[in-house]
């Protein structure tokens, strides 16, 4: 998934808002449906994409992303993180 592909989401997300057929009241609304809009055009595979979760590198082994898209880093462990190529915070 690159810039193009995201951006191509993000306008699919605002027709549809602009339409009244998506009206998001919280940010998890927004990631949820980048989520599934990633995955039902095919740009993500549901191994690829995750919300609310770690990120390798960041600051603190606390921070969460609201979606990031990459790889899982030590998937077996109790705390896995993931080795992104995306990560994304929405604000409403």
């Amino acid at each position: 998934m690159d810039q193009n592909d995201v951006e191509q989401l993000l306008t699919i997300m605002c027709q549809l808002h602009v339409q009244g057929q998506f009206i998001p009241i919280l940010e998890a609304d927004i990631c949820g449906f980048l989520y599934h809009l990633a995955i039902s055009n095919g740009l993500c595979t549901p191994d690829r994409i995750h919300l609310d979760t770690r990120v390798q590198g960041s600051h603190s082994a606390n921070d969460k992303f609201d979606l990031a898209i990459g790889v899982i880093n030590n998937p077996a462990s109790r705390r896995p993180t993931i080795i992104p190529d995306l990560v994304g915070e929405s604000k409403i």
